[in-house]
């Protein structure tokens, strides 16, 4: 499985756009907002509002803020969150919705989460990342009939009713508001998420009012039946050219009126190629960073080419991108690259590549990596690293890859790394560790073993934070620990657990850390998938693994690595709207209760 890597905006940095909005008095104890970094080229503005990635991974560039007035309101819990921003699309939908409603009704349209400016993950969802997502309120009459306003997003039950806060359903009212959300004659809607028994509602109601079945036909395809969504619609809409143009992704049903504008991203994707050869540096490194927001991973070879660029900034966009981009093919020329690197920023980039990346290539290049820059000597190793010959291929499995970087009289094939090594400035070690956890590989576990009684805390750390990514296994330690018995017995356990597992492929050494954890994971199979939503509310090297797993098994397109509780809700809720597709049951309460 490769490893997981960082959106490109994610990873770019930087300021804002000269055209950004200005910026706003953050509330007391807030940093200052910095508008995220895009790679406008030359031709485009730079102030307009850009949905970078897919709805529930990405971020929002240039966002606009949801102006409230007599027709559109934002309720006061969400309000307080400072999350309505969206794209100029959105805030232009949900604008003109909450006229035609008002228009109609005399009512002010309310609500709830839009998205953060800047975009990125909220807490109270899974998805809004990219402003292209939001909360609607429902229509509400109180217990007399008359039409109320909501004080938040009030839960229905099957029969459109609240007990507790005496509200009901306004189905008349909620069709007016689907159908100018549906019906908008410039954005596109995707999804008009609701719980299963309120579509019901909602669509009779249509069919009572006698609009046009074309209208009707098209509102009951965008009302997706969705869990989770008894408060309030989720609206989604499609991707705009221009946000396809920066990297935005549709997922999902793509519906007849839908436009993907994929012509546009192939004549950017054109402009970008083409910048790949400017006299400018900046352009070409614009170039790169476009081409790893679209996705285009056929011109890696072409990306690769510039990791020999005479500009650092080019060779350091050149190697992030191809950590999104690139393949087993390009991994030997990131190996290389690093041997000969002279700036520290790119050699830290080109880690991150090549942990990315992954396979064969990675293994053995951080095995051999940390060997040659490993602060112990072989006398200092070799009481930690005896228990390896204790068993036949041991030493050709460990030991022996570590001998000729410890002993200056044995020819060393890596003698390569050295002067890089010398070059290096303190970040490069601790950074080489962490992308060797990162790159999913076993080859790197020998030499990463004697690390854990290192004099150094940080090493120490550093060392069993990777160990125990890489065999889905810990045994505490660390940088604290400077008793040197805590550090033998950690080492000890480290020693007898490798010792066990090796021969054994890393699926194995996975599902025995589950089961070490108390985890019921015998094998890497789609039965176990609720049982890997539990184990990614773990430790973070468990949450880790099990979001690999369910990624590989799930073939979700949209997967990204996420702290652990958030990642537990977010598989909870995606495999709970898909499971027909895995045959799987209902979550197991003891899955519920780990995700809450």
């Amino acid at each position: 499985m490769p490893a997981p890597t960082e959106s490109a905006a994610g990873a770019l940095g930087g300021a804002a756009g000269s055209g950004a909005v200005p910026a706003v008095a953050a509330p007391a104890g807030a940093a200052p907002f910095e508008e995220p970094y895009f790679p406008f080229f030359d031709d485009e503005p730079a102030d307009v509002s850009v949905s970078v990635g897919s709805s529930a991974r990405g971020l929002l560039v240039n966002a606009r803020a949801v102006a409230e007035d007599a027709t559109l309101g934002i309720l006061p819990r969400q309000k307080a969150r400072d999350l309505g921003w969206g794209t100029a699309e959105m805030v232009e939908l949900l604008t003109d919705a909450a006229g035609s409603f008002h228009a109609a009704t005399g009512a002010r349209l309310w609500i709830g989460d839009v998205a953060r400016r800047g975009g990125g993950d909220i807490a109270w969802s899974v998805s809004h990342n990219t402003g292209r997502d939001a909360d609607v309120a429902f229509a509400y009459t109180d217990a007399r009939g008359k039409p109320v306003d909501p004080p938040d997003l009030v839960p229905l039950n099957d029969q459109g009713v609240s007990p507790a806060q005496g509200l009901k359903l306004d189905a008349a009212r909620t069709w007016i508001l689907v159908k100018a959300l549906a019906g908008h004659p410039r954005v596109a809607v995707q999804y008009l998420f609701v719980a299963p028994s309120l579509k019901r509602k909602i669509l009779l109601q249509a069919k009572q009012a006698g609009d046009p079945p074309a209208l009707v036909e098209r509102a009951a395809a965008m009302l997706w039946p969705q869990a989770g969504h008894a408060d309030h619609l989720h609206v989604r809409i499609y991707c705009s050219a221009r946000d396809v143009e920066g990297g935005c992704r549709n997922e999902g049903v793509v519906q007849p009126w839908a436009d993907l504008h994929e012509d546009a991203a192939r004549r950017r994707e054109a402009q970008a190629v083409a910048q790949l050869e400017a006299s400018d540096a900046t352009a070409r490194r614009r170039g790169i960073e476009r081409l790893e927001l679209l996705g285009s991973r056929p011109q890696a070879g072409r990306v690769a080419a510039r990791l020999d660029d005479e500009d650092l900034a080019v060779r350091a966009a050149a190697a992030r991108a191809l950590g999104t981009l690139g393949g087993a093919d390009e991994a030997p020329r990131l190996v290389a690259r690093f041997a000969e690197e002279p700036s520290d920023e790119v050699a830290l980039a080109l880690l991150g590549a090549i942990a990315a990346i992954g396979g064969d290539t990675a293994g053995s290049f951080f095995r051999d990596a940390i060997a040659a820059q490993s602060p112990l000597s072989l006398r200092a190793a070799a009481p930690g690293l005896a228990w390896l010959a204790s068993t036949p291929g041991g030493l050709a499995w460990g030991l022996g890859a570590l001998l000729p970087y410890a002993v200056p009289e044995l020819p060393a094939p890596l003698t390569w790394l050295e002067p890089a090594a010398r070059a290096r400035d303190e970040r490069v070690w601790p950074t080489l560790l962490e992308a060797a956890g990162r790159s999913e590989r076993l080859e790197p576990v020998p030499v990463l073993v004697p690390l854990v009684a290192a004099e150094d805390g940080g090493t120490r750390t550093s060392a069993g934070q990777a160990l125990a990514r890489l065999a889905n296994r810990s045994f505490g330690g660390g940088g604290d620990d400077g008793d040197p018995r805590v550090r033998a017995r950690t080492l000890a356990e480290w020693q007898t657990w490798v010792k066990r597992q090796r021969g054994q492929p890393r699926g194995a050494w996975l599902c025995a850390g589950f089961q070490a954890a108390g985890y019921r994971i015998g094998e890497l199979h789609q039965k176990n998938l609720w049982e890997l939503v539990r184990a990614a509310s773990g430790p973070d090297f468990l949450s880790f693994n099990a979001q690999r797993v369910l990624a590989v098994l799930t073939q979700r397109p949209d997967a990204a690595v996420l702290a652990p509780a958030a990642a537990c809700r977010d598989w909870l809720r995606w495999l709970s709207a898909r499971r027909d597709d895995f045959r799987l049951g209902r979550p197991p309460e003891h899955v519920l209760a780990s995700c809450r």
